[in-house]
């Protein structure tokens, strides 16, 4: 198709982002348990949906730290997020650190 430049580039996206952060703490209230899923599904890869699960801990409330930081493990499935790479599949398992300045 021989569409207009600004339509040549249009992506259309739905998104679904859910978050868990414990009301429980463990360690005097230092750790506390989190979890997020994230749901993606893009025009550009023909609607597949990528899901991205974490979970992991959040450190906070403590002497050493001014501020929280998270250490979760991350698991993906989806279609690359890299600009020419869209159609490639991609499944991971990882580490990851969230600090809050």
């Amino acid at each position: 198709m021989n569409w207009p430049l600004h339509k040549r580039f249009l992506n259309y996206q739905v998104i679904l982002q859910i978050e868990y952060y414990s009301s429980n703490t463990w360690l005097n209230g230092r750790l506390r348990p989190i979890a997020g899923l994230d749901l993606k599904a893009e025009e550009n890869v023909l609607w597949y949906t990528g899901v991205s699960f974490k979970a992991g801990v959040q450190l906070e409330n403590s002497k050493l730290l001014s501020n929280k930081i998270q250490l979760m493990l991350e698991v993906f499935n989806g279609k690359s997020v890299c600009g020419q790479l869209f159609k490639d599949k991609v499944q991971y398992i990882g580490v990851r650190i969230h600090a809050f300045l």
